[in-house]
């Protein structure tokens, strides 16, 4: 039970959050340093953010594909602890692991469970970004 409890819930969690990985905008500027400056920053970013949805949606695909299994949770869960997740959304991704891990590891004790989490609306605001940037859903 706990096995698809994980499955179901992390898959969209992870999945929602890295689909709002790849949105990157910058505002307008008249200089041209500034310009670059910005350009270069909105090229760090996407591959952030490509390298996060590219990692989202082997996770995702995995689960989709047979993660009901313990030990392929337990796979794709270490898969998602190693993703640097862009900015945006780091705080929320690194809650969202910690208040999953018990999901996959019983002895685990994270300072946030998963109610909380879903209460809050870490796993929305993960899942919309997931969703809307890297489209998983």
């Amino acid at each position: 039970m706990h096995t698809t409890k994980w499955t179901t819930t992390a898959a969209a969690a992870i999945g929602g959050a890295l689909l709002l990985a790849a949105c990157g905008g910058g505002d307008g500027g008249s200089q041209e340093a500034s310009r670059s400056s910005r350009a270069e920053g909105r090229r760090d970013l996407a591959s952030t953010e490509a390298t996060f949805c590219k990692g989202a949606k082997k996770i995702y695909e995995g689960f989709t594909a047979g993660g009901q299994s313990a030990g392929k949770g337990e796979e794709l869960f270490e898969t998602a602890r190693a993703l640097e997740a862009p900015a945006a959304i780091a705080d929320d991704w690194q809650i969202t692991l910690d208040a999953l891990e018990p999901l996959v590891n019983p002895t685990a004790h994270p300072d946030v469970d998963l109610q909380t989490a879903q209460e809050t609306g870490v796993l929305d605001r993960v899942g919309t970004y997931i969703g809307t940037t890297c489209g998983i859903g």
